[in-house]
């Protein structure tokens, strides 16, 4: 209704443009920041008001912009913008050994504006018989003892989630295998069975316990092996921490809104003059 009732208000300023000449309705004219206008198709002429492009149609065009200002301009300043990922990582040579302890290793993030929003991680990893060569390889034949692996991270305001507890979902394979895990809450799948293998998995606790919070600074990748002789090694870890978006900037949006208000002003204040020769 309010948009119909703008369009009503300018019937009789479409009726004075209706009576100018067709060849000037139908002209399309641009102004200058000098106070000049140019016609498109001919040659520059002098002009007083910005707003007379198009004014055989100008009823529609400033119906149409007020419509379109007050139904856009709501949803664009809800609108969320992207969020930018920030991304560390880490590959280890020699590679990070345990064997029947717990140790850990860290990541630092930073260039975070908003809380977190989202965390996943990537672990390359080698289990085994003993014993595990520097750059991660198996060279015992034995039994890996999959069971003993554990993975936790820590945020550095000191949240922890467990990734995979020893002794609940693993058992063990002849021989060991290095693996590429990747935990993610929005994977289908957990880890389980005897047999190690790469893939997207769900973290045995989620990793939405760190939303909301701070992301910036140290994380800790906390890994364990269970038991002695059968060693786990860590050949290298990423972690990707997204923040929450933030809202949509307004000042393209306002600066458009602007101009579109000073121009349906201009317009419905304006007669059309006929082009100077």
């Amino acid at each position: 209704e309010w948009c119909a009732h703008r369009g009503q208000n300018r019937t009789k300023m479409a009726g004075e443009m209706a009576r100018k000449s067709r060849k000037q309705a139908d002209s399309y004219w641009i102004c200058t920041e000098t106070g000049h206008r140019k016609h498109l198709g001919g040659p520059g002429v002098a002009c007083s008001l910005v707003a007379q492009s198009f004014p055989r149609h100008a009823p529609v065009v400033l119906n149409f912009l007020s419509c379109l200002s007050a139904l856009l301009l709501p949803l664009l300043a809800s609108a969320p913008a992207q969020a930018t990922a920030i991304t560390a990582s880490q590959t280890y040579d020699p590679v990070l050994t345990i064997d029947g302890g717990t140790a850990s290793t860290t990541l630092f993030i930073s260039g975070l504006i908003d809380s977190i929003a989202k965390v996943t991680t990537t672990i390359t990893l080698t289990k085994c018989d003993d014993p595990i060569s520097s750059t991660g390889v198996c060279e015992g034949i034995g039994d890996s003892f999959n069971n003993e692996i554990g993975l936790a991270l820590k945020s550095p305001v000191g949240t922890v989630v467990d990734l995979i507890v020893p002794n609940t979902v693993l058992s063990g394979q002849t021989p060991g295998d290095t693996v590429t895990w990747t935990f993610d809450d929005s994977a289908l799948v957990s880890i389980s069975g005897a047999l190690l293998f790469s893939g997207t998995y769900l973290p045995a606790s989620s990793l939405s316990a760190f939303n909301g919070e701070n992301g910036n600074g140290t994380w800790q990748l906390i890994y364990r092996d269970s038991a002695n002789l059968d060693p786990l090694s860590i050949n290298s870890w990423s972690l990707t921490v997204i923040p929450v978006p933030g809202p949509l900037p307004l000042l393209g949006v306002g600066a458009a809104f602007g101009f579109s208000r000073r121009l349906r002003r201009r317009i419905s204040m304006s007669k059309p003059t006929p082009p100077q020769a």
